[in-house]
Parts: structure tokens; C-alpha cells; sequence
């Protein structure tokens, strides 16, 4: 099980600030998968708050030992 947690604030209002926790749950695979991004970086987004509702603002790679990848939007 994966857990990370978004956090959302307004940049005019900062103490607007809301927090949803994701869970990814791995439960057929008993391989441990590794979260690749591919800046190199931690996935680390700043989204403009006029972004249009429903665009992608994240993609998230994984693979694990058998060597196959994952992709997710």
C-alpha cells in the first residue's frame, strides 16, 4: 500500500488550504513498484487555479522487478 497526500491552497487566500489523502493499493503483484519520475524529481506539481476543469495535471510511471510498467493519469 502507497499513501501520499495532496494539499490544495488558495495563492490569494494561503490559509484556504484543503488536504485529500490517495491510497494505492498493489494487491496481485508481489513485487515492489517503483515510482519513476521522469524530471528525476519527487512528483511535485504547482497547478494554476484557472487550469480548465478535467485537464491532466499529472502523470505517474511505475515499474517493478518483473519489468513491467505502469502508467497512470
Amino acid at each position: 500500500m502507497f499513501q501520499f497526500e495532496i494539499i490544495a491552497y488558495d495563492s490569494f487566500y494561503p490559509n484556504d488550504v484543503a488536504t485529500a489523502t490517495v491510497t494505492i493499493n498493489v494487491d496481485r503483484n508481489p513485487s515492489t513498484p517503483r515510482f519513476i519520475d521522469p524530471d528525476g524529481n519527487a512528483y511535485r506539481r504547482v497547478i494554476d487555479e484557472t487550469r480548465r476543469l478535467g485537464s491532466i495535471i499529472l502523470n505517474i510511471n511505475a515499474t517493478d522487478d518483473d519489468g513491467v510498467e505502469l502508467f497512470f493519469k
